[in-house]
């Protein structure tokens, strides 16, 4: 049967249905919670590069639990319950199936919130939503806009939703409860309302318990990497099946993106309880299929007491628009890339989230229920599980006749259980007609599609570097993608789609005089080019000239990519022109381009309001409600059709987010755009209290005593970032000489990728700002070229805020990268006797201490602090490790060997408190083979050369992964006199994947002791010290060894 009927024959089947009913409510529930604090007013554009802004983050997190009221929307049917947190990025927070009283989405019973998304915040369990960039979304730990409803069909909904600030994109998520199924359904719509590409990421997190008996069924051949590296599955190279949770107990934590045969479900099963859960959606709408697990060592079971109380350690099970959740490297080359979001495009898609009961697994999943098939040695068990009101067929085949048939009719969560024999007759098909479900030993479902690429990549080529540009824009860093579209060029000065590129560039940073040189080298090439002609509309559009930005969006929406855009462009310039007529048929022709272009509709209702059509005004805002039901300009236009006190409240009333001025600056600017200042300052008047908000009623009304309010109050957390803001900041400067401004201007101006313009804005300011966090600002931008100045900035940030404890922690590590131990040594000191009880501050204490070689003292602070880590995080393990061996060091110089061994050992402990548990392989090969430099030293030539053989079986059994702990193994085999296995292993790491990365290629200089050995960039779990340590014990090895 067509999947795409599934819907339809629902529909059909809704007559057997008795009249039953999905109830929906409101309350407030004390839930147990470590909350987050201490939100960072600097703007966030060093360690994130600024590709969150303007969202700020947080930098505090809680040991201890208290109990806090939060708002939970409650479900029910029959069937299953399902909760939603509304305040907590809109998330599920858990759902049960009735009948057994079992989750199958878990629920963690405490907010026990960690460093781990974006922003910081992130706590476990229940499905969050994801847009925008990779990673969990800046929205997913603070309140969303929300709404609920009872629909006509006796469904339940609680629709929730946000913008992206970086991106200005809309999203929503209607989490609908049927009445009469076993299932929830989560409807997301996603919207670009720019005019120009967006980075593009949308993944649905869900968690179920982990579990000994859990098997996970994920129909696919391969598992994707985040990097797209193509692994087998289910079975791995060594025959562990991967699908089995307690066959995972090996390596790191686990990202498997199953790929590689077209199905449309993926879940797991509990083969103890008996229970399982599962997701289905049509596969072109959500082809990715993820399985997360934390590592079942200790380094992921810390996780389980990181993040729960008593609810146990979790899985998680993700559907995703894309196949992986890429993260580019720079020396692996597959076939997958970043994806971009187009601009005016509504992406929309359903999930389907359910329990499965007593089947035993899952062979096949449809909306009416889950099918299971067990071949045994002569019969085939059938197991049905159903999820709706169905009637169906259920008939066993061969190729040549049928063997069994059976009728049957079931309603949501009742089990159908039978066996067939097979006797001599061999079985191809089993499948349940009316149901949707099949099992089939013929029909091939395998994919043809290569995800590994054979081709050879020419690193030279400007169609590489123009790629390149591509895959940095579309993850939002934007000052790579120029300077990979300027080597293409350099490469081939008629590479037109490298043109465009850098004139998008260019436009998004409101540079349209270089964006039109661009524009006009390619349109001599090709005067057609839709791209280029689209481009050059937004540029003359931006000009305000009219005549030639509809010449040029006429070129471009002859091209379906950008037709739906560009018409609803001209739409909106014929409106500013008072060209009515021509602004309803632009608008129209875009609509019919794309009937869900939001811009085109929105402008449609205000042009109808405008012409005094409200009948057609309100026809276009019910379409706009009905697909945007969260889209407040929407109800805004309502109550201008009809000002009364209800239209008021249902607009203000659904405006929930965190950033709620934010909406109502977005919704000012809209009219804006089309020259309507009247209704963008209505809008403002109901916004709440900001700074920005003030600045832009001062320049709609052209009233310079608005700011003066703003000049007296504090600038945290102002983070202007919109093009149209940057303007009116101009406008202020011209009527006022507040640094403030400047300083506001100048994190506009970073926002768009204007450094060198922030720069010198920020340095005008000189020493007039009495703001700790706009020297903290200013010295991220200037340590690079000016650290005598970046330092002097710090000390002001310090005098002004001592208490600021990021000033001090800045003071640090900037000291530390230019290498000055003892001012950095002095700085932690100081900051220490502050803030002890900062783990990050203890930790850049311990550091210092390590670099300064008061080993005994680092460690004493590492002993005292107790560190809430980030994802993935093992710093305070490294420093610990370290100094344990460069302690140990330090008495091998004094020729101590037997308590450098003892030292040593020590290094190889994992002290929970410092934030990491102990892996299943830790890599302690430096520390054994400074042990066997000792045992060398004190003649124990057998455990020497046991300890040696280790070391070279565990490089033989890692060399797929970059490590500068490879030498060890190299140099164990030079011990041992084995020049062949040394030109085979170093042979083997020149021709892996990460033949050319820093440690690798440093590893292969000292395999072949040619030349001076420098350190270069390594991978993040490398740092300069363990190089110098590397190299130190190189020198050891040469002192020592004949």
């Amino acid at each position: 049967m067509n999947r795409n009927l599934t819907y339809l024959i629902l529909l059909i089947l809704a007559p057997m249905v008795d009249a039953q009913k999905a109830t929906i409510k409101e309350e407030y529930r004390e839930i147990a919670t470590y909350p987050f604090s201490d939100p960072n007013p600097v703007a966030e554009f060093s360690s994130k590069k600024g590709r969150i802004y303007p969202y700020h983050t947080f930098d505090g997190y809680s040991y201890t639990p208290r109990m806090q009221k939060w708002k939970v929307v409650k479900m029910e049917n029959d069937f299953i319950e399902v909760y939603v947190l509304p305040e907590v990025g809109g998330k599920v927070w858990g759902a049960i199936e009735k009948q057994s009283g079992k989750e199958f989405i878990y629920r963690n019973e405490v907010l026990k919130f960690r460093n781990i998304a974006m922003r910081g915040p992130w706590t476990s369990g229940g499905i969050e939503f994801n847009f925008g960039l990779i990673g969990h979304a800046p929205s997913t730990s603070t309140p969303v806009d929300y709404t609920i409803r009872v629909n006509e069909d006796s469904s339940v909904s609680c629709i929730v939703g946000t913008m992206d600030l970086p991106s200005r994109t809309f999203w929503t998520v209607e989490i609908r409860l049927p009445a009469n199924k076993a299932y929830f359904e989560t409807r997301s719509t996603w919207y670009n309302h720019t005019s120009i590409p967006q980075s593009y990421y949308s993944w649905m997190n869900a968690a179920a318990a982990a579990g000994k008996d859990l098997e996970f069924y994920y129909p696919g051949n391969l598992y994707l990497d985040h990097d797209g590296q193509a692994n087998a599955w289910p079975f791995d190279k060594k025959g562990r099946n991967l699908s089995k949770y307690t066959d995972n107990a090996f390596g790191n934590d686990k990202s498997y993106h199953v790929v590689g045969i077209y199905k449309s479900f993926f879940g797991g099963y509990y083969h103890f309880a008996d229970f399982g859960f599962g997701h289905w959606s049509l596969y072109d709408e959500m082809p990715g299929k993820k399985l997360w697990l934390w590592s079942l060592a200790r380094s992921g079971g810390i996780w389980e007491d990181l993040l729960t109380d008593y609810d146990g350690q979790y899985i998680e099970f993700q559907s995703g628009r894309t196949f992986n959740q890429y993260q580019p490297s720079a020396y692996i080359k597959t076939p997958i890339t970043q994806m971009g979001f187009s601009p005016q495009t509504a992406d929309q898609w359903t999930d389907i989230w359910f329990p499965v009961k007593k089947t035993r697994g899952i062979t096949d999943v449809s909306p009416y229920g889950i099918l299971h098939v067990v071949k045994g040695k002569d019969n085939y068990e059938i197991r049905i599980n159903a999820l709706s009101y169905a009637r169906g067929k259920l008939i066993v085949s061969t190729p040549s006749k049928i063997l069994f048939s059976q009728e049957l009719e079931m309603k949501p969560m009742e089990v159908f259980i039978t066996d067939v024999s097979t006797e001599m007759d061999s079985i191809t098909d089993i499948r349940v007609e009316g149901m949707d479900l099949e099992y089939s030993s013929l029909t091939s479902t395998e994919l043809k599609r290569p995800f590994i690429r054979s081709i050879k990549t020419d690193e030279e080529s400007p169609s590489y570097f123009y790629q390149a540009g591509m895959e940095a824009m579309k993850s939002r860093n934007y000052a790579n993608a120029k300077n990979h579209f300027l080597e293409c060029l350099a490469r081939d000065p008629m590479h037109i789609p490298a043109m465009e590129a850098l004139a998008m560039f260019y436009i998004r940073r409101c540079d349209y005089d270089s964006a039109l040189t661009f524009v006009n080298r390619a349109l001599q090439i090709d005067t057609y080019h839709p791209g280029v002609n689209y481009c050059a509309g937004l540029i003359y559009q931006a000009k305000n000239d009219y005549v030639n930005a509809l010449e040029s969006f006429g070129w471009s929406a002859r091209a379906m990519e950008y037709r739906a855009s560009s018409y609803e462009q001209m739409a909106a310039i014929e409106f500013i022109l008072k060209n009515y007529a021509f602004c309803e048929k632009y608008a129209r022709k875009s609509l019919m381009a794309n009937p869900l272009n939001l811009n085109a509709l929105e402008l449609l209702a205000i042009v109808y309001r405008h012409q005094g059509k409200t009948d057609s005004a309100y026809n276009v805002l019910a379409a706009i409600k009905k697909y945007f039901p969260l889209y407040h300009l929407a109800d805004f236009e309502l109550w201008l059709l009809n000002p009364s006190s209800e239209r008021l409240n249902s607009f203000m009333s659904t405006i929930t987010n965190e950033f709620a001025f934010q909406t109502f600056l977005e919704i000012a600017l809209t009219y804006y755009s089309i020259g309507l200042t009247d209704e963008a300052l209505c809008a403002l008047e109901y916004a709440p209290d900001h700074p920005l908000i003030l600045i832009w009623k001062s320049f709609l009304r052209k009233d310079p005593s608005l700011i003066l309010t703003v000049e007296k109050n504090s600038p945290a957390f102002v983070f202007p970032y919109r093009p149209e803001t940057m303007n009116v900041l101009k406008w202020v400067i011209s009527v006022s000489n507040h640094w403030k401004f400047k300083y506001f201007l100048a994190l506009n101006y970073l926002a768009l990728q204007k450094d060198k313009e922030a720069v010198e804005l920020l340095k005008s300011c000189a020493q007039m700002p009495d703001f700790a966090p706009f020297y903290l600002l200013r010295s991220d931008l200037l340590k690079a070229s000016d650290p005598d100045a970046a330092e002097k900035d710090i000390e002001k940030a310090i005098a002004l805020d001592s208490r600021e404890w990021r000033a001090w922690n800045r003071l640090i590590g900037l000291f530390e990268s230019m290498g000055n131990y003892t001012k950095e040594l002095q700085a932690s000191e100081r900051a220490y006797s502050l803030f002890r009880q900062n783990y990050t501050i203890g930790l850049q204490y311990a550091k210092s201490l390590l670099h300064n070689k008061k080993f005994k003292n680092c460690i004493t602070i590492l002993n005292t602090i107790h560190i809430l880590p980030f994802e993935g995080a093992s710093q305070g393990k490294e420093i610990y490790e370290q100094a344990y061996i460069s302690w140990g060091m330090e008495l091998m110089h004094k020729k101590q060997y037997l308590q450098a061994i003892r030292l040593f050992e020590k290094s190889k402990e994992w002290p929970e408190n410092l934030g990491s548990g102990k892996p299943f392989e830790p890599d302690t090969r430096l520390q054994d083979y400074l042990i066997v430099l000792c045992h060398e030293q004190l003649r124990n030539k057998k455990e020497a050369s046991a300890i040696r053989d280790s070391i070279i079986q565990y490089t033989m059994n890692h060399l797929d992964y970059p490590s500068m702990n490879h030498i060890l193994g190299i140099w164990c085999l030079d011990d041992n006199n084995n020049p062949d296995q040394i030109t085979h292993i170093s042979d083997l790491l020149g021709q892996s994947v990460y033949g050319t990365s820093p440690s690798i290629r440093t590893v292969l200089r000292l395999a072949s002791g040619s030349g001076e050995v420098k350190k270069e960039g390594m991978s993040s779990a490398e740092t300069d010290q363990n190089f110098h340590l590397i190299m130190e014990v190189s020198s050891f090895r040469k002192q020592i060894l004949p």
